[in-house]
């Protein structure tokens, strides 16, 4: 199966309106070493290079010195980028004929239809009422999963993704973690980084924030082995 996913560029001033972070600092940045050259010419971000944009000024901004905060943006920008791709607007084109594409539509709709019959039941005996876009939204849960997969892999060549929550301890000790209260839970009371407040970023929080500023996709799909007509 043939597939194009070509990650949205964005300029220098859109970049401005959505993570806060002046044109006049990004050249600073870009100087400095902060933000990565990648072309000659102008620059241009995607999302990824956004969200790390994005956790730079927000650690910096709380107290982290610029370049120890750019040490980790890269990693920050990733977890944020691969949560917003999870979502539906951040793809257009092909993205909701993703299943069709890889031959899997009635082979999802067979293996689940017992399942959501099991939750329609469940929820009438607990009187809850289910949304009405259920099996929709799990569909696009699993088209969501394999398209965020691909466009990281396309552009980190790992699968490795960065916890939900990247925490900075008051000693400077910093990690990625899927709970603030396990990671605290995993400490004494008379560590030291527990000797000041800590700084958490939550990757899912800051990437529905790059999705609302940005007002546009973040990738477009393409499978051009489908027909036009998603009927034919």
């Amino acid at each position: 199966m043939k597939r194009i996913l070509t990650l949205t560029q964005f300029t220098p001033a859109e970049a401005e309106s959505i993570t806060g972070v002046s044109t006049m600092t990004q050249r600073d940045w870009r100087r400095r070493g902060v933000l990565t050259k990648r072309d000659e010419g102008h620059a241009r971000y995607d999302l990824f290079d956004m969200g790390g944009m994005m956790a730079t000024k927000l650690l910096s901004d709380r107290g982290v010195p610029l370049l120890e905060a750019a040490d980790v943006a890269e990693w920050c920008g990733m977890g944020i980028g691969y949560r917003a791709l999870l979502w539906n607007n951040a793809y257009e084109g092909d993205h909701e004929r993703t299943n069709e594409a890889r031959g899997l539509p009635n082979m999802l709709l067979a293996q689940n239809a017992d399942m959501f019959e099991a939750l329609r039941k469940a929820a009438n005996i607990a009187r809850v009422e289910l949304p009405d876009n259920l099996e929709e939204s799990h569909r696009w849960g699993d088209k969501a999963e394999w398209l965020a997969h691909q466009v990281y892999r396309d552009r980190f060549k790992t699968g490795l993704i960065p916890g939900q929550l990247f925490i900075w301890w008051a000693n400077g000790q910093h990690l990625f973690h899927e709970s603030f209260d396990k990671a605290r839970d995993e400490m004494t009371s008379g560590d030291p980084r527990l000797a000041g407040p800590a700084l958490v970023l939550d990757f899912e929080s800051l990437a529905s924030t790059l999705l609302t500023k940005a007002g546009r996709a973040f990738v477009h799909v393409e499978f051009p082995e489908l027909p036009e007509n998603p009927d034919a």
